[in-house]
């Protein structure tokens, strides 16, 4: 059974992404990728909710049966860090909700 995995970068402005199809023999064949991006200016709940938004629509876009996002790690700025796990606690419940690894 193939599967088509939906891989994610969350940062504060510019999110990446990329769908690959994996088939029976775990060869990965790159399908889509881009990035979106999160106007400057915008408070931080109008962000998560743009964010929510895309991911959501990647997804079905996408018939996503499986989910990767790159974790945030703690850098120099704590805000930076506070926002980007925002990103990845409304990516990771989105993948809750849709029953999706």
């Amino acid at each position: 059974m193939s599967k088509n995995i939906l891989a994610l970068d969350p940062a504060s402005y510019v999110t990446g992404w990329a769908i690959f199809s994996l088939n029976d023999k775990n060869e990965a064949k790159l399908i889509k990728y881009g990035s979106f991006k999160i106007p400057k200016g915008m408070k931080i709940p109008q962000r998560m909710s743009l964010i929510r938004e895309k991911v959501n629509l990647l997804i079905d876009k996408s018939k996503a049966t499986n989910l990767i996002t790159e974790r945030p790690f703690q850098g120099p700025n704590a805000h930076t860090f506070m926002v980007l796990s925002m990103g990845f606690g409304i990516i990771s419940a989105i993948s809750h909700e849709k029953n999706i690894p």
